[in-house]
């Protein structure tokens, strides 16, 4: 009952937002191919389908190494939104594969394209992204040292 529940639920929101039905279709249709990869592979992935790892993003909204240091998360949605930035332009998210969900080491870029992608309700948001396997030697101390959100 719960399952179908949740199907009606899913198909009356996919109707509301299109995005939405593409989010499903990814979960049922593509989800499974990366869970069946090995090692780190890059993909463009729905932003909705990604999932915090931090329970918090810096409490001035801002970032805070690389080449955007100290920028605002505002201004990268206000850049994205105005054509001066493209999705292209930014640096691939770490993700983490952890059973079936995506989780991104990248919170504040996330925020952004969360934004981003509430505003652009009409079209489904892809972002490039380095994915990972949670077993990974190579990312798995980083991400249960960082995996602090409740987000199971």
């Amino acid at each position: 009952q719960g399952r179908t529940s949740c199907s009606l639920k899913c198909a009356a929101t996919a109707g509301l937002l299109p995005c939405f039905e593409r989010h499903s279709e990814f979960h049922k249709l593509k989800l499974p191919n990366l869970q069946q990869k090995a090692g780190v592979f890059c993909v463009d992935l729905p932003v909705w389908c990604l999932r915090w790892t931090h329970d918090k993003i810096h409490s001035q909204m801002v970032f805070g190494a690389g080449r955007r240091q100290d920028s605002s998360v505002y201004e990268l949605v206000h850049d994205l939104l105005s054509g001066r930035r493209s999705i292209a332009e930014i640096e691939p998210l770490l993700i983490v594969l952890d059973g079936d969900r995506l989780f991104s080491l990248s919170n504040r870029r996330l925020a952004a394209l969360k934004m981003f992608q509430a505003l652009r309700q009409h079209q489904e948001v892809r972002v490039p992204c380095r994915v990972y396997q949670a077993g990974d030697p190579q990312i798995a101390p980083k991400y249960r040292a960082a995996k602090t959100t409740s987000d199971t």
